[in-house]
């Protein structure tokens, strides 16, 4: 579960790069070797992977406990329902379905999608708090999760022509 979004994004980046005829594309393997010895390494030695300064992360921590109180009565409802983290970050995860099935048919369902994916990412760490089982491992499931999601969306503009793949 914890590689999964990184393998995806590592997998189809290979995939590619293979069909494009790059010539870094018999080095897919060692995308894939190293993406897991790093995320192995960080479960291993505890390393904190922050992007903040000190002060943004004052503000970081100041938003979420905001977004916990505004989530607390939706968590009691779905720990009554013994509802896990990680089942909605994977219901996350499912919103890439709706998004390319409807990205050009119905554009307003594909950005629905991506709304309710995106809540169902604010949703997860505040469930986690609230069930108080916190993890590295959630956390780094979670970033994963995140950059699958956006991997997706980028490909779907780029196979529809929406957008260059070279901006």
């Amino acid at each position: 579960r914890l590689f999964c979004g990184t393998l995806l994004y590592v997998t189809l980046r290979y995939l590619l790069l293979k069909q494009s005829g790059d010539c870094f594309a018999g080095r897919g393997f060692l995308y894939v070797i190293l993406a897991v010895r790093f995320f192995c390494f960080c479960m291993s030695h505890q390393i904190t992977l922050s992007i903040f300064s000190e002060q943004e992360e004052g503000l970081y921590y100041g938003v979420r406990k905001w977004r916990d109180r505004v989530f607390a009565p939706l968590c009691v409802l779905l720990t009554r329902f013994s509802i896990k983290p990680n089942l909605v970050t994977c219901l996350g995860l499912l919103m890439v379905v709706p998004f390319i099935y409807f990205f050009q048919t119905v554009p307003l369902l594909s950005i629905l999608a991506l709304i309710l994916n995106v809540f169902f990412d604010a949703l997860d760490g505040c469930l986690a708090r609230h069930q108080k089982v916190e993890s590295q491992s959630g956390a780094l499931f979670d970033l994963a999760a995140d950059h699958g999601v956006f991997l997706v969306v980028l490909l779907t503009f780029i196979f529809f022509k929406e957008t260059s793949a070279f901006w």
